[in-house]
Formats: structure tokens, sequence, C-alpha cells
């Protein structure tokens, strides 16, 4: 097939290069060149992985666990996880838990499996650009909910914006806490607010990406949906291991 003859979806000419990529290799590209460059752009610790895990990698493709696993993940994974989340206050089912290739994986899911065309995501700005192109590939419209900036602690979620950009369409919020790109997190004053907006609005479903909750110096707010159970029938809760570890 030549290159003229190619059509593309017309979803797709909606989607730019995600600008934290083109930071990134311009980031690699002053390294190259012998610059000091401290690169912020693709949330990625400047730790190696640790050796155990390594090790631990190591001995699973030796053990020949190469294989395809269960289809919601291997057993030891899902009570793994299932462990961790009790440490953080979530005490959940087996059936509730499913692990894939990574957070954006499960996110990208989600969004596919349950938004028709026109269905509104809201997203409490600043937020992580790729939330924008998911969102729109799978039909979606991303509402930006803006925050409210504070001149001692930078941007702060505001459950203010949030409910006033809720309409009968919006099947989705995205809270992202510590937030990418700002690096704060929310606090339980701010996220207590944000579960009464969802409460008077039950159309609404809750994402909560935390994938860099292990990512706090100092006291950590407790997760939403520990402080507010209520809203967990209808809430996803998002992790993975490429921050922390």
């Amino acid at each position: 097939m030549s290159p003229s003859s190619l059509r593309v979806a017309k979803r797709l000419k909606s989607i730019k290069v995600s600008p934290i990529l083109t930071l990134s290799q311009r980031a690699r590209d002053l390294r190259a060149a012998g610059r000091d460059i401290i690169d912020l752009t693709v949330g990625e610790p400047d730790f190696d992985t640790p050796d155990d895990i390594k090790a631990a990698a190591k001995a699973a493709i030796d053990r020949g666990q190469t294989k395809y696993t269960a289809l919601n993940g291997a057993p030891e994974l899902l009570a793994a996880i299932a462990e961790r989340m009790i440490d953080r206050g979530m005490n959940l089912a087996d059936q509730s838990i499913i692990a894939c290739a990574g957070a954006k994986q499960v996110i990208s899911h989600a969004l596919e499996a349950t938004l028709e065309d026109g269905d509104e995501v809201i997203l409490p700005a600043p937020y992580w650009t790729s939330y924008l192109d998911m969102v729109r590939l799978k039909g979606g419209e991303p509402v930006a909910a803006p925050g409210r900036h504070d001149p001692r602690s930078g941007w702060r979620l505001d459950a203010r914006a949030i409910e006033a950009a809720i309409t009968p369409r919006t099947r989705w919020l995205i809270l992202n806490t510590p937030n990418n790109p700002t690096g704060v997190a929310a606090t339980d004053e701010e996220l207590a607010a944000v579960a009464d907006v969802l409460r008077r609005h039950p159309q609404v479903w809750l994402m909560c990406d935390d994938i860099y909750e292990d990512l706090v110096y100092g006291r950590r707010a407790r997760p939403l949906l520990v402080s507010h159970p209520d809203l967990a029938e209808r809430a996803l809760a998002v992790n993975g291991a490429s921050k922390a570890y």
C-alpha cells in the first residue's frame, strides 16, 4: 500500500504529537550534546530499577513464566495488588481487581468501554496531556475544569469549577493526585468537596489516577475512596509500577 492510498480515520485528525514526548526528545538531544539536563517531562524517577526487582524478573523468565496468564492477571499478582490496597485502606474483592500492561492502558480501555460519541469527561486543569487524546480517540469530549491558583501552594483542585463543568452528557471525572504536571497533592478538604459534588451528580463516574501516590514528601492525604467509600461503586482506581519502582 502506498502512503497516498492510506486513509486515516477521522478521529485521528484531532490527535497531535504529545508535547511531553517532544520535550523529552529535546532533553535527550541536549544530553547527547553534552549538556547536564534534569528531565522532568515523562515522570520517570532518576534512580535505576532496584536490583531485587531485576533479579525477580530474570528468575521468572528462567522459570518459564512467559506465557499468557488469566484474563484479569496472574493470581499471585492480583493477591499482591490486593495486599497493597489493604495497606492503603481499601479492602477489595478479587473480582474488583484487574492487571493490565500499564496504567495508560487501563485508562484508555475504561474510556473505550464506557464512552458514547459526545459523552464528556471532566479534566481538572492543569492536566496530563494524554487524557485529551485518549478521550477524543474514544469519541468523547474533554472538558477542562480550571484549578484555583494559590500564590503559596500553586494550582489547587477546585470543586466549584468541577461542578460548573458538569452537564447531562458528563460521564467521567478524572482525578489525578498528586497531579501531573504540577506535582500538587489534593488535601483531605479538597477531596471531600469533590466527593460532595459527585454525590449531587450520581451520573458522573470517578476515575482516580493514583500513579504518583508514592512520590509524596510530607503528609499525604487519605485516598478519596478511603475517606468516602460510598463512591466506590462508581469509581475506578488506577495505579501502576512505572513511577514508584
